[in-house]
């Protein structure tokens, strides 16, 4: 048995069928977006975990801020993009994790690129520099029925995701 695409899960629940699935490995630790939430630069990502109001609505991308040499988000996701490597995605809605499938990183951006402000056009929404926060850029998504955050914020990257892919 294993995760179903488009059902819920608690963190629980997820934990504990990822380890029935692969009961060698390291399981699922709570807390985080990346799962293992921190690492060096070669920690493989099992899961990724995503909110909402924190890596934005659309469920093919994940707008990350927060990234530092303890958790290595960049760097991380750059590797899983390089060796093409899939991993669990999961974002939550209203308090629920979905399972979205199996996915891979399919392009890292960053925020004011020309291809990043193409992308988001093209789905409708724009992401706009609104002002500034300790010497740093802070970014609003938008779209026809509101905005995107909940408050502007600030962006380290953008990571483009290929869905359902088999692993």
């Amino acid at each position: 048995m294993g995760f179903k695409v488009g059902e819920s899960y608690t963190f629980k629940d997820a934990q504990t069928l990822y380890k029935s699935m692969k009961p060698g490995e390291k399981g699922l630790t709570q807390g985080g977006f990346l799962n293992p939430s921190r690492g060096n630069p070669s920690t493989l990502i099992r899961a990724i975990f995503a909110r909402r109001e924190i890596n934005g609505p659309l469920d093919n991308l994940l707008f990350v801020s927060g990234d530092n040499e303890y958790r290595n988000y960049l760097k991380r996701l750059e590797k899983v993009q390089q060796e093409s490597s899939p991993f669990h995605y999961f974002k939550e809605r209203s308090g629920e994790w979905f399972y979205m499938g199996n996915a891979k990183i399919a392009g890292l951006l960053m925020p004011g690129d020309e291809e990043l402000t193409l992308l988001l056009e093209e789905m409708g929404h724009t992401l706009a520099k609104v002002g500034e926060a300790d010497g740093r850029p802070l970014w609003q998504l938008s779209a026809p029925g509101g905005y995107g955050f909940i408050r502007p914020r600030k962006l380290e990257f953008v990571a483009v995701l290929q869905q359902n892919i088999q692993i």
